[in-house]
């Protein structure tokens, strides 16, 4: 038998050739040596990065939190303005859960704003509902607010 692999670790395809001695006939058989074990551990290792990225993806839902006074409002020169409500739940399962933003270009979201400084001024309870998207801080978009007296 001789074999015509280079080398342990390969992916390509290789051949052995088996010679029967007193017999002028020979078979060529190519096989994938090692190759299963890399492909099986290629295939673990682009699951578990896809579960670390996408696993907010999976936990996230949109929906209302409780009503709550506004702790904290900050207008950002970024895209977008930050809020914390100290909620009991967040149905949104974003990693910060006090934690929320909306975009400044929305529609809608100069009257949320308002709201949500009234809130500050006024102490009114606010309740927001959350789309079930997480930004990059773990924050919750949301794309609603209900104020209650």
């Amino acid at each position: 038998m001789e074999t015509v692999c280079p080398g342990r670790y390969i992916t390509k395809p290789c051949s052995l050739i088996w010679l029967i001695p007193d017999h002028q006939v020979s078979v060529r058989q190519t096989v994938f040596r090692d190759t299963e074990h890399i492909l099986k551990t290629q295939a673990a290792i682009i699951i578990a990065i896809h579960s670390l990225l996408f696993s907010h993806c999976v936990q996230a839902k949109a929906g209302w939190t409780d009503y709550v006074s506004v702790a904290e409002l900050v207008p950002t020169g970024q895209r977008y303005y930050e809020f914390r409500l100290p909620v009991k739940e967040n149905p949104s399962g974003c990693r910060d859960e006090t934690w929320f933003y909306r975009d400044y270009s929305s529609s809608g979201s100069d009257k949320m704003f308002e709201i949500l400084f009234e809130g500050i001024k006024s102490g009114v309870q606010v309740r927001v509902y959350v789309t079930g998207v997480c930004n990059i801080n773990g924050y919750s978009e949301i794309s609603s607010v209900s104020v209650i007296r």
